[in-house]
């Protein structure tokens, strides 16, 4: 509950406002996101939209039914920009509803930010690498406890592991709305001892 975000609405046939409070600061201003910018990441789920010298990313996850944005406010002091970085994760189809509904011209609407996700799925792609430590009942327990402690990477849907040449390892492979990402190796280091090995990640 500590990371959600009060996020009050209003919308009229022109696009939406969006205005922010949190625990640490609000919102210098309501955030203003045209209907064409809206209409762009229905299709094409993304879009970058400006408001005076702020931004917003909006990113769809098809996976969660989500809409994830990224704030960039900033205010013009002189010959400098200033300001900071704030992100949000709003229901996609409730917000799409709320801002493209036709029958009414202006609306209103309060909700708090989604719990942001930060345990993505593991999927096991080398189910013989993976039976060899799970049957080794040291490296079983840390891999289990370096897996719970680890890869907390918000926005990430799953992350695949496939077999690595390194005995108790793996080769990794983030993947955010099915797109790759980040790519490395989960590596047990034994240095001689395999009961006093541990397990890193390199990328």
């Amino acid at each position: 509950m500590n990371n959600r975000t009060l996020v009050k609405l209003t919308a009229t046939e022109k696009g939406i406002s969006l205005k922010t409070i949190s625990r640490e600061r609000k919102s210098p201003w309501s955030f203003f996101a045209s209907r064409g910018d809206l209409i762009a990441l229905e299709r094409d789920g993304h879009v970058v939209a400006s408001d005076m010298f702020s931004f917003a990313e909006f990113q769809k996850n098809k996976a969660n039914n989500t809409v994830a944005i990224y704030f960039t406010w900033l205010n013009n002091h002189g010959y400098k920009f200033v300001g900071w970085k704030q992100s949000i994760v709003l229901p996609y189809d409730t917000l799409m509803t709320f801002a493209l509904d036709t029958n009414s011209r202006y609306r209103i609407w309060s909700t708090l930010s989604i719990e942001p996700k930060n345990s993505p799925k593991f999927v096991f792609e080398c189910p013989e690498q993976l039976r060899k430590c799970v049957e080794h009942k040291i490296i079983r327990r840390k891999l289990v406890r370096f897996l719970r402690d680890n890869f907390k990477w918000w926005g990430a849907d799953k992350i695949c592991f496939y077999s690595d040449f390194e005995a108790y390892s793996f080769f990794f492979r983030e993947f955010r709305n099915g797109i790759p990402g980040t790519a490395g190796g989960l590596i047990y280091h034994t240095g001689g001892d395999l009961s006093k090995g541990y397990y890193s990640i390199h990328t």
